[in-house]
């Protein structure tokens, strides 16, 4: 599926709710107005959903010279285009490391830490599968206040659900599966 901009999936949404497409995001209409106020929190809340492939990044953590809070050694900052952590490890160990955090910090009593995170991926990075789960759940957003309907809202949300289960299948049948290796309950066997 050929990478969609944000005009061109607003106005899909738009379509799915009945209304009609945009050309601008300040054409002075309802629909441009009510698109280009829900499309950025749903997108990132689309993105902030699931451990999505596309968007997992990791990186290593600058320290900040501050006192971290009590309880903690160190403060690291973390990236700009941070939106939900996944894991936080060391040079010996992947993950399980105690952290908080705490809103543009991450809090530990390790010197040197990697995370490996969910980052506000780009449009051009989204595969289709995720186009399609934003454009549902995105005409479920618009529902109510374009139509006033709380019925076509209800069957938007639903689609909306549906098609991010679907998304979130695609996404995980490319993940590494070489964790699975050592899963304790096959290790028992």
């Amino acid at each position: 599926m050929a990478r969609r901009t944000p005009l061109e999936l607003c106005s899909l949404a738009l379509t799915a709710v009945g209304a009609d497409p945009i050309t601008s995001f300040d054409a002075g209409t309802v629909e441009a107005e009510v698109a280009g106020l829900w499309y950025p929190m749903t997108a990132e809340a689309l993105l902030s959903a699931h451990y999505w492939s596309f968007a997992l990044r990791r990186s290593s953590l600058a320290r900040l010279n501050v006192d971290p809070p009590a309880g903690w050694a160190y403060a690291y900052a973390l990236p700009a285009d941070f939106l939900r952590l996944q894991a936080v490890g060391t040079a010996t160990a992947d993950a399980g490391v105690p952290f908080e955090v705490r809103g543009d910090q991450l809090l530990t009593d390790e010197a040197v830490v990697e995370i490996t995170y969910v980052r506000r991926a780009l449009e051009d990075d989204w595969p289709g599968y995720f186009q399609d789960a934003l454009v549902a759940q995105l005409a479920a957003n618009l529902a109510i206040p374009l139509t006033e309907s709380t019925a076509r809202a209800d069957t938007l949300a639903r689609v909306g659900e549906l098609r991010f289960v679907r998304a979130k299948q695609a996404d995980d049948q490319g993940k590494d599966t070489r964790a699975l290796k050592h899963f304790p309950l096959t290790d028992a066997r």
